[in-house]
């Protein structure tokens, strides 16, 4: 018995991290709640805030009042994207300056980058979630009370790092404790995936508004995803996606096919999406599971499939727009010593 539980023990513990998983849990569960009580699909949506500001808490132990400042910023982000949603040019330029800022991030620390990439991602996912429930030609005011969503589902996040500093301040006995500095991660060449991520994204960008792409966040996002400090680690990554993406797709299509359809099975397929973002430490399991809960998910819904193959489609090719164009920047940038 030992001898088949030791396997499998070790393959938990080097793929997979239970700690984060429960704690991931107690912060969705008030967004979990709201979701069943109002049957309300924004609630559910709104889980990618309250993940995404846990995950910034947990890597830079951020204090409630950075927390807050976290927030605002994609709120502001948020705003911006679903009011410029059918400005294709401003809404282009708006999206790669804050793709790229997120590259610049990486120049003072890793750790940085992952704050704006969590700051990025669900501001411009809950901007195309969103907007799909809005009428022709609104005005920004249809938008303000969106921002509810966002300031609610941070509120657990809030509550974590308060009580981080509570203990911090029973272990001190005294508020002017000197909190030690968050850990900021290695510093990463930033210039040439900056040039590169600003030119992909606002190439993706207009592609997504001049031709109405369904599901275009996946093709913005994949192109920033990919594009990292080095060309190495960049192919790397394209090729976790497309085998996540295409795996994982098919699996959750069939999952779906073969279980009962119903509200619970649903709900707890859009909990697994989230969870993911947190849960192992392979990039390939993790952005498989992700890949399909999402298609799992659709299929309970009865929706589309075509909706699962657009999703695949956009990120392989946003990821190969943004490998290509980083694999461009830095040929050019090493023959004329730019950067």
């Amino acid at each position: 018995m030992r001898s088949t539980c030791d396997p499998v023990t070790k393959w938990f513990g080097e793929n997979i991290n239970l700690r984060k998983i429960y704690a991931a849990i107690v912060n969705l569960l008030p967004t979990i709640i709201l979701s069943s009580v109002f049957s309300d699909e924004k609630w559910q949506q709104a889980m990618l805030v309250s993940i995404s500001t846990f995950i910034v808490q947990d890597r830079l132990e951020t204090s409630p009042v950075m927390v807050i400042i976290h927030s605002a910023m994609i709120s502001v982000c948020f705003f911006a994207f679903i009011n410029l949603a059918d400005h294709a040019l401003l809404f282009s330029l708006i999206c790669s300056s804050t793709a790229a800022l997120t590259l610049r991030l990486a120049g003072w620390g890793n750790n940085l980058r992952v704050a704006g990439s969590f700051t990025f991602i669900p501001a411009l996912y809950l901007a195309f979630e969103f907007n799909k429930n809005l009428p022709a030609n609104f005005s920004y005011t249809c938008t303000l009370p969106l921002l509810l969503y966002i300031w609610v589902a941070t509120l657990p996040t809030l509550v974590l790092s308060l009580f981080h500093q509570w203990r911090v301040f029973l272990r001190s006995r005294s508020l002017f404790h000197r909190r030690k500095n968050p850990e900021l991660g290695a510093k990463l060449e930033y210039k040439s995936p900056l040039l590169a991520c600003a030119i992909a994204v606002f190439l993706c960008s207009m592609i997504v508004e001049s031709e109405h792409i369904l599901q275009g966040q996946w093709l913005i996002w994949s192109a920033v995803s990919v594009i990292t400090g080095e060309m190495k680690t960049s192919h790397r990554k394209y090729q976790s996606r497309a085998i996540g993406v295409a795996a994982g797709g098919l699996a959750g299509m069939l999952i779906g096919t073969v279980l009962p359809h119903n509200a619970f099975l649903v709900e707890t397929g859009a909990i697994v999406i989230v969870l993911s973002l947190v849960s192992f430490k392979n990039y390939t399991l993790e952005y498989f599971i992700r890949c399909t809960s999402v298609a799992f998910v659709v299929t309970m819904l009865d929706e589309q499939t075509s909706l699962i193959f657009t999703r695949a489609f956009n990120v392989l090719i946003g990821g190969l727009i943004g490998v290509l164009l980083f694999k461009i920047v830095e040929k050019t940038c090493s023959l004329r010593s730019v950067c």
